[in-house]
């Protein structure tokens, strides 16, 4: 089988799936497999794009040998490079980690924990959530569920289930004066 035949057409595919997979990651599409099938897809792009420019190694060296093609190569490669450097703080590191950690649990776990997390009572929040239009059929259901159930992402229900910043701050100064 020729090589010409399927490189075009799998880094098409390839290129495709990324895309999707990508557009759907930046707007918290939590469904399925969508991160697994954007990191396979992006290591099959690599492979794929590489063996496309392989097989049409001419033209490749023919547009790179204009002032536009050369120019675009090289914005790309510092681009990679900047990107693969470790600057500002590791992901997995720092005041981040504890935010991330706390939003991981709290989506993992049911309406009723986190109400009572957010100083309110589960019947208080499932009435709060029926009112922003989703269908909460049990506060035992986690905020995953519930996100996935309504088609929303869990950042979003979370948002309307935990107090908003100016609730908290009047919180904060009712247990001030306790002191």
């Amino acid at each position: 089988m020729n090589v010409r035949t399927f490189a075009t057409p799998l880094t098409i595919a390839a290129f495709l799936s990324v895309g999707i997979t990508g557009i759907s990651m930046v707007l918290d599409y939590e469904g399925g497999f969508v991160e697994d099938l954007h990191k396979i897809s992006g290591i099959l792009l690599v492979g794929a794009s590489a063996l496309h420019l392989w097989v049409n190694k001419a033209m490749l060296v023919k547009h790179l040998q204009s002032r536009l093609g050369a120019a675009l190569a090289i914005v790309a490669g510092i681009l990679v490079v900047v990107a693969l450097l470790p600057l500002g703080e590791k992901p997995a590191e720092g005041p981040g980690k504890a935010s991330r950690q706390l939003m991981e649990t709290a989506a993992r776990a049911d309406l009723k924990g986190v109400a009572i997390l957010a100083r309110k009572s589960p019947s208080v929040a499932v009435t709060e959530l029926r009112a922003k239009g989703l269908v909460v059929e049990s506060e035992n259901l986690s905020i995953e569920e519930l996100a996935r159930r309504n088609k929303r992402s869990t950042s979003e229900v979370l948002s309307l289930v935990l107090p908003t910043a100016t609730e908290g701050e009047d919180d904060h100064e009712e247990h001030e004066d306790d002191d």
